[in-house]
């Protein structure tokens, strides 16, 4: 059963950034100003060269500094040195984040993985994860990933990250979660759903929320959509406004 924390605050994206707070997304300075604002912070984790977890969205590093190339190709001493584009912000690891939010706020861990299979990286977030004093949850679209938490690392809350074929396309990994289906979520342990918002309301997240497994939605880009997503889930995860 999921805690009751995971459902008591909207999330903010990759903490607060963009035009209002002049900060890119998945840095220290987002996430303080999320804790500040009142919010949880969802964020985005990714393995690098040395098997260490590393808090950045893309797969490279093209979009988002200076820098080109697969963030897998590089070690974490040497992502640590990266900054972010139009920022003095820098690239950071899981654990200096949960060090610096410190409990303060609830935290979403979207683990991004391409593996077909788990393990490595899934046991060193656990590592971090099971030290960490405050209210964290993991979640991936990848089932083997939640699959690895729940047969693992069970007393860390882990969520399934699902949406459509129409809206995923090419771009999600190997052993997706496209439809959240209820024996979906039984398959792989999951506590809680995270789904997009362009697809819900659906009979499937109606009945899973009817059975106690709360459905968060992501991500709520309009401050119009606000009705929307309080009706048909239980917490939200936002971006370019605030709630």
């Amino acid at each position: 059963m999921a805690p009751s924390w995971l459902i008591e605050r909207p999330y903010a994206h990759r903490g607060l950034h963009g035009l209002e707070t002049g900060l890119p997304e998945n840095c220290l300075g987002g996430f303080e100003a999320a804790i500040k604002g009142g919010y949880g912070i969802e964020l985005d984790v990714q393995e690098s060269s040395d098997g260490e977890p590393v808090v950045f969205h893309d797969y490279t590093l093209n979009r988002l500094t200076g820098e080109k190339g697969p963030v897998a190709e590089r070690s974490l001493a040497a992502l640590e040195r990266i900054t972010l584009r139009n920022s003095e912000e820098r690239i950071s690891s899981l654990a200096e984040v949960l060090d610096t939010v410190a409990g303060r706020t609830p935290i979403l861990i979207e683990v991004k993985t391409h593996h077909r299979s788990a393990g490595r990286f899934e046991r060193a977030i656990t590592a971090i994860v099971s030290d960490y004093g405050g209210p964290a949850a993991v979640m991936s679209f990848n089932i083997r990933s939640v699959m690895w938490f729940a047969n693992h690392a069970p007393a860390i809350t882990r969520g399934l990250v699902a949406t459509t074929f129409r809206y995923g396309g090419n771009d999600l990994p190997p052993s997706v979660a496209l439809l959240p289906l209820p024996y979906s979520v039984k398959r792989c342990k999951a506590e809680f759903l995270a789904y997009d918002l362009r697809v819900l309301p659906t009979r499937n997240t109606e009945s899973l929320r009817q059975n106690g497994i709360p459905v968060l939605t992501w991500t709520v880009k309009r401050a119009e959509d606000r009705e929307k997503a309080e009706r048909v889930a239980d917490a939200m995860i936002f971006e370019g406004w605030r709630p």
